[in-house]
């Protein structure tokens, strides 16, 4: 089933990457939370991105009730309550487009930017049942299509 909203947080107050990773697990449990009381799914996966050196976070979501940038910007807001941040949430309107933008397969390279070496925590994370399979039978898959697709074009 495909992601049914993108959501993305920026903060704009000074805050380390540990502050700001406890605050994202905070909010993902607020959002589950929020999803629960509604009787809808709740489904996600998490990108962590930089813009300039300043880290944001992308969510691909899927619930069966609507998610608005209201209900984003007052659980945030509950979230981290004394830190300026933007917020932007939408409806997935053509989830191949958005699975290549959160990963950044982009043409245009100067949308791309690392993680600074310094960062050591999770570049994404998920929930169980937002891929269709476990994660390593996914990439096994894949690595399967590569290496053997080399094979039989060699």
């Amino acid at each position: 089933m495909a992601p049914t909203h993108e959501v993305r947080v920026t903060v704009l107050g000074v805050i380390s990457d540990g502050h700001l990773s406890l605050a994202v697990g905070r909010f993902l449990r607020r959002l589950k939370y929020r999803f629960g009381t509604l009787r809808s799914i709740f489904e996600y996966l998490l990108v962590n991105e930089w813009s300039e050196g300043q880290r944001h976070f992308h969510i691909l979501v899927r619930v069966t009730v609507d998610l608005t940038r209201q209900m984003i910007r007052i659980l945030w807001k509950k979230t981290l309550p004394d830190v300026p941040f933007t917020c932007h949430c939408e409806a997935v309107r053509n989830p191949e487009a958005i699975a290549r933008y959160v990963v950044k397969d982009l043409r245009d390279a100067s949308k791309k930017e690392l993680a600074p070496q310094t960062f050591s925590g999770r570049l994404y994370t998920y929930s169980r049942g937002f891929f269709t399979k476990p994660v390593a039978a996914l990439w096994k898959d894949q690595l399967r299509e590569w290496y053997l697709g080399q094979r039989a074009n060699a």
